[in-house]
């Protein structure tokens, strides 16, 4: 179907501002692919505006204050921590809603370098506790608002390391705020360990330097969730150069497209539709990658993308799926 020829038939008139991430990478080139299709098929006076942000708290926090009208995050756990009021959040946010999750499979894990593994006898966190290496780690801005620095010091909390213990063992932290220069510092030496998500960038640099992934064991796992939302996800056997068996982690999956229950139906509705029938122009832009290294999780299917609880739909775009039979049994 040719969209452009849509353009100027229909009466609906949106002025909408959107916010991504830094510029060029995967959630500002979302919200363009979004307002694109918007475009073609709304009145000829629409506007719309894109901000670039940094994706997490900032993210958030400008929906539901009414700085945008939509932006993506990345986990869905960022948002629905939003909802209720904590983790990252110090009030709930209760009119988040959202449009659809974009498929993202991601893990939020800590792999340190096996030669410094092996030269202090570390295998899990509990041994990362008791022998107080002199370790170097990078991570993502511990400020409070990168959910990557966030995390990485709750999981050190849930075994009892402090986030100044790394320093007072004689080790550093090396925070950064973009992923992909994390794992050139492991490629390096500049660090032993890296702390982070989009392990779907690190085949190339474990490939170099293997790398030791360490589980985040059942208790921690459990109070984790209790205490912030965050589910358990594996990193499979073999994904990785010497993983011989799963590795329970952190699930850091799924950029969330989210908006305000204030939005009116029709135009969130129409977002849905967009990201459903346009998926294509969206999707080709990453079919060169091998899908377990792409950041999206190709191919994208229409019967998956309504699936963003806790967070829960807007109805405009509820409707939408209804409507088009992709809701399966759900009502």
């Amino acid at each position: 179907m040719d969209v452009e020829a849509e353009w100027g038939k229909s009466d609906l008139e949106v002025h909408l501002k959107f916010m991504g991430d830094w510029g060029i990478t995967n959630l500002t080139s979302a919200c363009g692919w979004i307002a694109t299709g918007m475009r073609w098929r709304s009145a000829k006076r629409s506007t719309f505006v894109i901000h670039t942000a940094r994706g997490y708290k900032d993210n958030v926090l400008a929906v539901a204050e009414g700085q945008v009208d939509m932006a993506l995050t990345t986990p869905i756990v960022t948002a629905a921590q939003a909802l209720e009021g904590r983790g990252m959040f110090d009030r709930p946010c209760p009119d988040l809603r959202a449009i659809a999750a974009m498929p993202h499979r991601d893990r939020m894990v800590l792999a340190i370098a096996e030669d410094f593994a092996e030269r202090y006898g570390i295998r899990s966190f509990h041994d990362l506790r008791e022998k107080k290496p002199p370790i170097r780690i990078v991570t993502g801005l511990n400020d409070g608002i990168n959910h990557i620095g966030f995390v990485a010091e709750r999981i050190l909390n849930a075994y009892g390391i402090q986030w100044d213990d790394i320093r007072s063992w004689g080790g550093e932290w090396f925070e950064i705020e973009r992923p992909p220069k994390a794992p050139k510092l492991v490629v390096s030496g500049e660090v032993d360990a890296i702390f982070y998500e989009a392990i779907m960038t690190w085949h190339w640099f474990t490939d170099r330097r293997q790398m030791r992934f360490l589980e985040i064991d059942e208790p921690q796992l459990q109070s984790l969730n209790q205490d912030y939302g965050y589910q358990r996800a594996f990193i499979d056997a073999g994904e990785f150069r010497g993983l011989a068996r799963p590795v329970p982690t952190l699930d850091w999956s799924q950029w969330l497209v989210l908006v305000r229950s204030d939005m009116p139906d029709d135009v969130a509705r129409l977002m849905a539709r967009v990201i459903v029938e346009d998926r294509d122009d969206f999707e080709v832009k990453y079919r060169h990658i091998p899908v377990m290294e792409s950041p999206l999780h190709y191919p994208i299917r229409p019967e998956e993308l309504w699936k963003t609880m806790p967070v829960p739909l807007h109805p405009g775009a509820r409707s939408y799926y209804r409507e088009n039979n992709l809701l399966g049994g759900e009502i």
